[in-house]
């Protein structure tokens, strides 16, 4: 199980903040590991928020890359199918992405 380019799609951006779409048949496991996303870190901005749907689960995260890699930062995630991924698997609980000054 890999990461598809083909199921990535942008639902909005302004002001260089991107709105994605993801949908996987991938388990949380999977996507939640580091370098799921590493093919498309070109792609995301630093607190991009990407959705991430499947027919298990579901969540809203957003986008670090302040590791040289694309890690997700929890914001909300839903179970949807029997089977709740261990709580290790999940991405960490962390600060909100840093918010430009006014």
């Amino acid at each position: 199980m890999a990461f598809d380019y083909r199921n990535l799609s942008v639902l909005a951006y302004a002001n260089k903040f991107t709105t994605w779409h993801y949908r996987t048949s991938d388990p949380a496991e999977a996507v939640f590991a580091v370098g799921y996303f590493y093919g498309a870190k070109e792609m995301f901005a630093q607190g991009d928020l990407l959705i991430v749907t499947s027919e298990s689960w579901a969540g809203q995260f957003y986008t670090d890359l302040s590791n040289g890699n694309v890690r997700l930062v929890t914001y909300s995630y839903i179970n949807l199918g029997p089977q709740m991924p261990p709580e290790s698997s999940l991405p960490p609980e962390s600060e909100t992405p840093a918010k430009a000054a006014d």
